[in-house]
């Protein structure tokens, strides 16, 4: 991805005389409502990229590569070294934090003028609860793996409130960290309104703290939500017992007028796990 200079920028550059006050044409340029606004300010004078420069990127990604762009639907991945780049960034699509360090994500934020996307994947970060806010109200699909989001106080925010901060969310993966899934969290979950209307939901490491007899009444009902559930270790005997028997209600069940779940958990019969497997994904509950 190549830019021009500053200098070869500007040598095409004339100061334009507006008909409006220059407050008027500062807030204009500062504060465009839309990318296709920004592009067609920008298209028809240089002044508004002077006043605010950004350059609009459908997704952004950092790999092993480094940071790579793609500036339109169609185009390939290019390599983007911003740190020789003044412009900030607007996400129209996806942004994706595969590798790198803890705090990659929020290293890039400030280089951000506004992040669209409805695809955010994140891998092994921390950020703040603000900072998720930022990347995420827009987002449909959100998947992370090794992603701890925090409050000013460095408390982990519950999952509850992360999915509440996700207003237009239809997919979840979500890879629980330690003290992110209580007692009350599914509950809490239910009584927000869109994650009664999610695509799919998909939870991985899921602790014992996870209330199972409030996920059963949601799942006895659930006709809409692909569900699955990953339990991480260890789990009581007791606790294995009660997903053991509701496994086998779902596998004896002939005709389910709910989505059936798929579960998982150490230790879990490999027959049953197969079993289970055949029910969800032969039904089409999900895309292998």
């Amino acid at each position: 991805m190549v830019f021009p200079n500053r200098g070869q920028f500007y040598s095409t550059y004339r100061r334009q005389d507006f008909a409006f006050r220059d407050s008027i044409m500062h807030y204009i340029a500062k504060n465009p409502k839309s990318v296709k606004l920004y592009q067609k300010l920008v298209q028809s004078c240089k002044y508004f990229f002077l006043k605010n420069p950004i350059l609009i990127l459908y997704e952004l990604r950092y790999t092993n590569f480094g940071w790579g762009a793609m500036s339109e639907a169609k185009d390939g991945w290019k390599g983007l070294d911003i740190n020789n780049i003044s412009s900030k960034f607007w996400i129209t699509e996806g942004f994706y934090g595969f590798t790198g360090s803890n705090h990659l994500v929020s290293s890039m934020i400030p280089k951000l003028y506004k992040c669209d996307a409805k695809w955010l994947d994140l891998v092994n970060q921390i950020i703040t609860f603000d900072e998720l806010l930022f990347l995420a109200s827009n987002a449909e699909h959100f998947d992370s793996d090794g992603v701890v989001v925090k409050y000013g106080d460095d408390s982990v925010v519950p999952l509850e409130k992360v999915v509440e901060a996700l207003p237009k969310i239809k997919t979840i993966g979500y890879y629980c960290c330690p003290t992110s899934v209580t007692g009350k969290t599914f509950k809490e979950l239910m009584n927000i309104p869109h994650f009664m209307t999610l695509d799919s939901l998909k939870l991985f490491n899921v602790p014992e703290e996870f209330d199972l007899e409030c996920f059963y009444i949601y799942m006895k009902k659930n006709e809409r939500t692909e569900v699955g559930l990953e339990f991480g270790i260890p789990l009581s005997d007791g606790y294995k017992i009660r997903l053991n028997l509701i496994t086998d209600e779902i596998i004896a069940t002939q005709n389910h007028d709910y989505k059936p779940p798929w579960i998982e958990f150490y230790g879990m019969d490999a027959e049953k796990f197969d079993q289970l497997e055949s029910i969800v994904y032969n039904g089409g509950q999900f895309e292998e």
